[in-house]
Formats: C-alpha cells, sequence, structure tokens
C-alpha cells in the first residue's frame, strides 16, 4: 500500500494499569493528529470491531484468563493523489475515517496469563485491577473511541500524567477528580538501620539475618562470625489531620482528597 503508512502503535491496558503508552494514545486522542478527525466512536466498522472485541474479552474471560492487552495500529494516507485502500475492514479489526484519511486496527495481545492465585494477590494489592478485566479492557476502548463518553473523566485525565514534569502540569494533576478518586498517598522517610548478620561456617555455610536500629558487636568466635552491615530503610511517617486515615503502612484516599482540593485550580 504505498500511499499508507503505519505512523504509531500502542500496546495498552485498562485502568488502574499505569501505561506511557495509554498516555501517549490518549494526548494523541486529544491533542494530536487524531483528535482532529470525530470520535472513532464514529468512524466507518466501529460497532462491528466493538463487537468483535467484546465477544473475544468473553472468550477469554471464561477460561480465566487475565492482563492481556488491546494494540492499535494507525495508518495514514501520505498521498491524496491515489484513492487506493489497503483492504483493511471491520472484518481486520479496523476501522476508517469517514474522510478515508486515517484507519486504526485493534487486536488483543498477550493472552496466556492465567488468573491464579498470584495474579489474585497482586490484584487485590493494586485496587482489584484484575477483576472482571475483560469489562474494564472494553471500556477502555469505549473512551478511545469518544474520551467525553460517560464515565471516561479518568481517562480523560490520565493523559496528563505524561505531561508532568513541571509544577503547574502536576498542580494540575492534583486538581483533577481522577486523582482524588483513584491515588492514595502515603508519606515515607529514610531512616538508618543494620542487618545484623550472622554466618556459622561448615561445608554449607549457614546464614541468618534480622533487622536492628542499633548496630551490634562485631564478633568471630571459633566458627561463628556476626557483624552488622548498614542499610537505608524507608517507614511510613504517621501524620496527623482530621479526617486522615493510618493502617500503620499508609494513608487512606482521604488524604489525596485532601492533596486535591489544596491543589484545586478552581482555587486558584
Amino acid at each position: 500500500w504505498p500511499e499508507w503508512q503505519v505512523t504509531q502503535t500502542f500496546d495498552i491496558k485498562p485502568l488502574p494499569n499505569l501505561s506511557k503508552q495509554l498516555a501517549a494514545l490518549i494526548i494523541a486522542l486529544s491533542k494530536g493528529w487524531l483528535g482532529s478527525f470525530v470520535p472513532m466512536s464514529k468512524w466507518e466498522g466501529w460497532d462491528d470491531v466493538d463487537g468483535a472485541l467484546w465477544r473475544d474479552c468473553e472468550l477469554l474471560t471464561s477460561y480465566n484468563v487475565v492482563d492481556f492487552s488491546l494494540f492499535v495500529n494507525v495508518l495514514q494516507r501520505t498521498s491524496v493523489a491515489h484513492e487506493s485502500s489497503p483492504g483493511l475492514s471491520a472484518k481486520d479489526g479496523c476501522i476508517t475515517e469517514p474522510s478515508q484519511a486515517a484507519i486504526v486496527c485493534f487486536t488483543i495481545l498477550d493472552y496466556l496469563v492465567d488468573f491464579g492465585s498470584s495474579r489474585k494477590l497482586e490484584s487485590s494489592w493494586k485496587g482489584d485491577k484484575f477483576q472482571a478485566y475483560g469489562e474494564k479492557l472494553m471500556h477502555a476502548l469505549a473512551c478511545i473511541g469518544d474520551l467525553n463518553s460517560v464515565g471516561c473523566q479518568a481517562y480523560h485525565d490520565y493523559g496528563s500524567i505524561l505531561r508532568a514534569g513541571n509544577t503547574q502540569s502536576k498542580a494540575a494533576l492534583l486538581g483533577s477528580e481522577t486523582f482524588r478518586k483513584n491515588y492514595e498517598c502515603q508519606v515515607e522517610r529514610p531512616k538508618l538501620r543494620y542487618a545484623t548478620k550472622k554466618v556459622i561456617s561448615g561445608r554449607v555455610p549457614v546464614w541468618s539475618t534480622r533487622i536492628t536500629d542499633e548496630p551490634v558487636r562485631s564478633i568471630k568466635k571459633d566458627n561463628m562470625f556476626v557483624f552488622s552491615e548498614e542499610f537505608v530503610d524507608l517507614l511510613p511517617e504517621e501524620l496527623h489531620s482530621a479526617g486522615w486515615s493510618y493502617n500503620g503502612s499508609g494513608y487512606d484516599a482521604s488524604v489525596a482528597s485532601w492533596l486535591q482540593d489544596a491543589a484545586s485550580l478552581n482555587k486558584g
């Protein structure tokens, strides 16, 4: 297809997964070349591709598969002198911009991860990231189709994370509802601690280690050697304010809510 060129590719996963490629796609849809067109949900073939991906996600979910990706290929027409088509349609997972200036193709990748015990544990640690995973991926697709759709505010805001390199951009992120609802804050302070190690020599040396706040005096006797090594540990630090809940290792989302309120752009 001499008049067509793959100009961008994105390998994305749904929120709450954090991915620069997801942010880059959102920026392309809101600020870039793709943003100059009508929303993708109005492109030719969208409903058919959306339905096919739904069926794929339902099939993968029935086999207890999670953590699969949505791979996005963006093709751009490089010449207007010819009206040739690359022959890609909804049957190939592709949608076409109404003026034929662009084609975007979708496919699912990395579908070999089973939702076993280790993934369930990871999911519980990370905000149930794998629960209803297929539905989350399809919600991401719906928001890619139109960032201004109902329920897509988190995706609309997420693009600002990639650009949060200066104070103003970071304040904009803190001021968003996405920050209030989807982020938790932790405060940590470095502390000098000691790894006290005991080595008992023999045919197979035996090591044991315990963490202490004070060093121990080095001991070398017969086949035993005891010594301390310094290291820096980041420990959660408790702060006090009305409504902040501290569980011994971090804070709940009310701290993020407080930061959001303090940094809100509505307050200048």
